[in-house]
């Protein structure tokens, strides 16, 4: 629903200024409860893959303690309330996780739905800069409330963020310039605490002066590849991998569901914007649609979420490679278990074989979970 500038039917039916301060501070109140309330874990069943390495890992456990006498089966103090707290922070980041999927979820369909009906507008182009009504302040007034929030829990997080990265990702240009002087999660803390404070900016700004309305509304669909990150991240960060993530096919298969999610969300606010620079059509759009504080404003968030997606496809990139070499040295440790220890196969009650891999349970976990990265750097 498009809004004129000389106000009318659709400008009275809009939130006034003070109700869309307490819609912010009631989205703000809403994401906290859910992620105090969000359990760590879901309750559903784990795959047989899942099971067959929880079993492989306590096998291991098993037999590491068995060999060694003398092993202490008591901690120090200082070391148990270390662990203490690395297990109440790693609690908070899963909940962390599973807050911001509800809200990937819940921005994607409703920008999604608000984005089909801007192209069934007779100006498709004009509302997919312009549209705005009451549907779009309730929405994101959302967005500022989770970004609000997010700030908050990515400080609180912030050793988790390196998810795995070093600083010659990618050659060292993954994360160049930065890398030169700080170190990944650190990097990462800035590269979302920026994202974020202009995320906020560019919907207070639509909401202040209702316009842009429409490419906010494509701010809401830059949601739906995050939905794949957050599936990697809690895969990433589980105590015992699902089973797509030690398959070197299932994950380049993950890999390309979030390229194609990514091409979705956000390529329709780029391309949008390269049209509305070459002169003609687009550019006589804009020029008729937006005054020219809102069209600097347009331009300066195009520039910068345009480079920031390019940085993310590098980040991509690295991730990918990441876990396909973790599962590929997964398979090939799983392989060499099976021929040293195939003695050890038993036939579980469901006719199903469950193998002990001849593999040291540390070195696997090295090579499955990142977590254990973050939490050496919060120690440090």
């Amino acid at each position: 629903m498009g809004v004129n500038d000389d106000g009318g039917e659709g400008e009275a039916s809009l939130f006034s200024d003070l109700a869309l301060l307490g819609l912010c501070a009631f989205w703000i109140g809403c994401w906290l409860v859910v992620l105090r309330v969000l359990p760590v874990r879901l309750s559903v069943s784990p795959s047989p893959r899942d099971l067959e390495t929880a079993q492989a890992e306590e096998a291991l456990e098993q037999r590491e303690a068995s060999g060694d006498a003398t092993l202490e089966t008591t901690a120090p103090p200082l070391k148990q309330e270390a662990a203490a707290r690395d297990g109440d922070a790693d609690c908070f980041y899963l909940r962390k996780l599973r807050r911001m999927q509800i809200f990937c979820v819940a921005a994607s369909v409703s920008g999604l739905a608000l984005f089909a009906r801007c192209l069934l507008e007779p100006k498709p182009v004009v509302e997919l800069l312009v549209a705005y009504g009451p549907v779009h302040q309730v929405f994101f007034t959302m967005a500022i409330g989770h970004w609000i929030v997010n700030i908050w829990e990515d400080w609180r997080t912030r050793s988790f963020l390196g998810q795995g990265l070093s600083n010659d990702a990618g050659g060292g240009m993954a994360l160049f310039p930065l890398n030169i002087l700080c170190r990944p999660h650190q990097i990462m803390l800035v590269m979302y605490f920026l994202h974020h404070a202009i995320t906020v900016f560019a919907y207070s700004f639509t909401l202040a002066t209702h316009t842009l309305g429409g490419v906010m509304v494509q701010g809401l669909i830059f949601e739906v590849p995050v939905m794949f990150m957050l599936r990697r991240e809690l895969a990433v960060a589980a105590d015992v991998p699902p089973a797509w993530l030690l398959r070197v096919d299932s994950v380049h298969a993950h890999w390309l569901a979030t390229y194609a999610a990514f091409a979705l969300g956000r390529g329709p606010a780029t391309c949008l914007w390269i049209f509305s620079l070459f002169p003609g059509y687009g550019a006589n759009q804009l020029r008729a649609a937006l005054g020219p504080e809102a069209r600097f404003v347009y331009h300066l968030l195009a520039v910068f979420f345009t480079s920031l997606n390019l940085r993310i496809i590098g980040l991509f990139m690295c991730w990918h490679e990441k876990d396909a070499q973790r599962a590929r040295d997964f398979e090939a440790k799983a392989r060499l278990g099976e021929v040293a220890d195939c003695g050890a196969t038993t036939l579980g009650s469901t006719g199903s074989n469950n193998v002990a891999m001849a593999t040291p349970h540390n070195k696997l976990e090295e090579g499955i979970a990142e977590k254990g990265d973050a939490v050496r750097i919060s120690k440090e």
